[in-house]
Order: structure tokens, then C-alpha cells, then sequence
């Protein structure tokens, strides 16, 4: 058991300079905070993106009451079943920790349009913190990861955004030099909120999941080298239509080529700041 990483949000400006902040706004932003790092660290210990927060295995997010006169909200991630008596002492991070804070700073950059430099994320988690190749995520998951948590980094700005805090920042081991992510403050909160119309374009992939009560999925498409959200536009949601996802769903799932089980999707794209695709809304399906 370990104690792999502990990591501080701490909102500063207006009125949390005084210790005061709205009590509304920061219970928002700390769900954002969870439910972000739990994304993360699920991510980075079991290779898979999840939706919900609880869904986190094989480690808990343990929170530590904030610092008084402050505005400082720390949190410890750690392996399941920690005695109270490690909790206490000041862990230095284990290499999960590291894993899980450097994706976490990756995709917090990404998020607020700030667009890094995969390869060297790879080397430094391989010649400083000792990873395995194999252990890292391919940038497409990356990318997975940045859209799940891009709704729980724009809460992290309420605060910020209803004028209490001026700005945020999230703190390794609650070291002022040692920052995850940027600063966050109105402009980040813009770049995150942004998102760029496109024209009307097909798309040809493969579709990888699909929920029939919300209309949604993901696509692999290979131009992309990831797969992307999608969702079926309202004049769209025939049980035709959706019959044609569930088959290309499915003879993905039994290993069929993507060039013998294309679907063709024309799409109003959307995009971020960096140029990449957010998400589709599908008016045809072929």
C-alpha cells in the first residue's frame, strides 16, 4: 500500500485572500476536482478512461481539511486501505504518483488550449521517474482523457468565474514552485469553454461505443489516429440509423477491418483552440 501522490487546489484573490469564498461555487469546484483527478488516476493505474467518479479502482481520494486563513484544498490520492497514521505523514511521490500528476498536468494544459509536447512528457516520465515504455498512454488516449475532464476543469473555475477568487492553481505537495497545470483564471476558463463551428464534413470511422439513451458514442476514425465523441443530431435518432452504429459497434468488437466496417458520417464538426476535434453532431449515417 502507498500513498501515491498529494496535490493542493488553492484559489487566491477577492475575497478567499480573506478566507471567504462562496460556499456554492467552491462545493462545485471541488467536485470538479475530484472528479477530475479520479478520472486521471483511474486512467493512469488501470489504462482506462471512465465517466463517473466512483467508478475509481484500486485507489481512493482522500481530502485534508483545508489550511486556516487560507483558501487551500489539499487532497491525497493513495492506494485502497490506508491506516489514518500514513495519511498523516508527508508522502514523496511513488512512480504512480508521478504518472498520475504529469497527465494530470498534460491534460490541464490541453484543456485550457496550451498544447505540449508528448514526446517529451514520455521521456521525462522514462529517465526521471523511471516508467516503462509500455506503462505510458498513446497520445490518442490522452486526447480521451483531456475531453472527460474538460467539464470538471471549467467547474474548478466557478469560483473565479462569480468573482470570490480571483485565480487557482493545483500545487504537488503543496509547493508553491511545484505547479500542476497553469494558472487558471478568466482566460483559461474561456479557452476551455471554447469551441469552433466548423462546416458540414464526412467523416469515415468505426464506431467504438454508443449509448441508445443519450444518442452518443465514439468513432475511431484514422485520419484522427483516436476515436471522438459524437452525438446523432435530433433529426437523426432513427432506430435505422442507430441499427448501423450498433453493427459497426459490434463487428468492432469481433475484430472486423475498420476499411470492410466503415461508417460514413456527415458531421458539424466542432473544435478547440488547438484545431482538434471536439465533438461531431451527426446529421447523416451511412
Amino acid at each position: 500500500m502507498a500513498i501515491h501522490a498529494n496535490l493542493t487546489l488553492r484559489f487566491s484573490g477577492n475575497l478567499s485572500e480573506s478566507g471567504i469564498i462562496d460556499f456554492y461555487d467552491v462545493q462545485r469546484a471541488l467536485g470538479g476536482f475530484q472528479r477530475s483527478l479520479a478520472i486521471t488516476t483511474h486512467f493512469a493505474i488501470n489504462g482506462e478512461i471512465i465517466t463517473q467518479a466512483p467508478s475509481l479502482k484500486n485507489a481512493q481520494i482522500f481530502a485534508i481539511p483545508p489550511e486556516q486563513g487560507s483558501w487551500k484544498f489539499p487532497a491525497i490520492i493513495a492506494s485502497i486501505g490506508m491506516s489514518a497514521y500514513a495519511l498523516g505523514t508527508a508522502p514523496q511521490d511513488t512512480p504512480i504518483g508521478h504518472l498520475i500528476s504529469s497527465l494530470y498536468d498534460y491534460a490541464l494544459y490541453q484543456t485550457m488550449g496550451v498544447e505540449l509536447d508528448y514526446d517529451q512528457l514520455i521521456r521525462e516520465l522514462i529517465d526521471e521517474h523511471g516508467m516503462r515504455y509500455e506503462e505510458l498512454p498513446a497520445p490518442e488516449r490522452l486526447d480521451s482523457l483531456t475531453e472527460k475532464i474538460r467539464p470538471s476543469v471549467i467547474e474548478m473555475h466557478r469560483p473565479i468565474e462569480k468573482g470570490t477568487a480571483q485565480a487557482a492553481e493545483i500545487l504537488r505537495r503543496d509547493q508553491p514552485t511545484d505547479r500542476v497545470g497553469p494558472e487558471m483564471d478568466r482566460e483559461t476558463l474561456d479557452e476551455a469553454r471554447y469551441s469552433l463551428e466548423g462546416e458540414v464534413t464526412e467523416y469515415r470511422g468505426q464506431a467504438s461505443s454508443y449509448n441508445m439513451n443519450t444518442y452518443s458514442g465514439r468513432i475511431y476514425l484514422p485520419n484522427e489516429y483516436r476515436t471522438v465523441p459524437f452525438e446523432l443530431g435530433t433529426q437523426t435518432r432513427s432506430l435505422e440509423t442507430q441499427r448501423a452504429i450498433s453493427r459497426s459497434l459490434d463487428a468492432n468488437i469481433a475484430g472486423v477491418p475498420i476499411e470492410e466496417n466503415a461508417l460514413t458520417l456527415t458531421c458539424i464538426p466542432f473544435f478547440d483552440r488547438l484545431g482538434r476535434i471536439k465533438k461531431l453532431i451527426v446529421l447523416n449515417v451511412e
